[in-house]
């Protein structure tokens, strides 16, 4: 009698419809209870059995809910996550910076390369700037000609010319 103690409404409920006891939904806990040890029918073991087996089935389905409701939560989190890193990349990609106010204009004619060059360096190293993305603000800083020579100019090419000089510039 007190297995009988250890289920819920619901479990009692389905466990006097397992034993064709008919119980109006209005009872309460105790005549539920009561109906059931009441029975015709009534195996003690019987009935433990079928309300362990009951309790054990509704325990394992919350358990399942609660298991794809995380994995629910994880797979927008992941979600959230991608897009953040894919729209952080797109915009890092992009130059922010409008260098054509902090370096002077070149000119191929009467400026030399090599001191331009070194300015810049200095100038996206002090900025931070990562190493990466300085072909990008220095192909909008040079006069068309001298960009034209930087992105003609294959990618064998360009790796043999730096690692001749061991520099990026």
């Amino acid at each position: 009698m007190a297995y009988l103690a250890k289920g819920r409404r619901h479990d009692l409920l389905e466990l006097a419809e397992t034993l064709d006891i008919s119980i109006p939904d209005n009872l309460k806990i105790l005549d539920i209870k009561d109906a059931i040890l009441n029975s015709e029918g009534y195996d003690a073991e019987f009935t433990c059995e079928c309300l362990n087996c009951i309790i054990s089935d509704r325990k394992e389905l919350e358990l399942r809910a609660e298991t794809e409701k995380e994995n629910q939560r994880q797979f927008e989190l992941q979600k959230l996550q991608i897009t953040t890193n894919t729209s952080t990349t797109s915009d890092s990609n992009m130059p922010k910076l409008e260098l054509q106010k902090l370096l002077p204009i070149f000119d191929p004619k009467t400026t030399d390369i090599t001191i331009y060059l070194n300015l810049f360096e200095r100038q996206l190293t002090f900025l931070q700037v990562p190493i990466e993305q300085w072909v990008v603000y220095l192909v909008g800083l040079l006069p068309t000609e001298v960009s034209n020579l930087i992105t003609k100019e294959s990618f064998a090419d360009m790796l043999k010319t730096t690692i001749k000089s061991n520099k990026f510039f």
